[in-house]
């Protein structure tokens, strides 16, 4: 199976962590995002992040190719 045909569907957020080639690992997020991202079959995806209940959110949505 090809990354493309695995990818579809619903992903929950289990971490968000950046990093630098010479930096310390960021937490943009906080210790316990969330978020759900959704692939579809025809290269269309939704993603929505929010850093914890009853606040600010970040979210996207277009087209993604592999």
């Amino acid at each position: 199976m090809t990354l493309r045909q695995a990818l579809p569907g619903g992903w929950l957020l289990e971490s968000f962590v950046s990093r630098r080639d010479d930096g310390p690992v960021r937490r943009p997020f906080g210790d316990q995002p969330s978020g759900l991202i959704l692939y579809t079959t025809d290269g269309h995806m939704s993603a929505q992040l929010t850093p914890g209940p009853g606040r600010e959110f970040v979210s996207y949505g277009g087209r993604f190719e592999v």
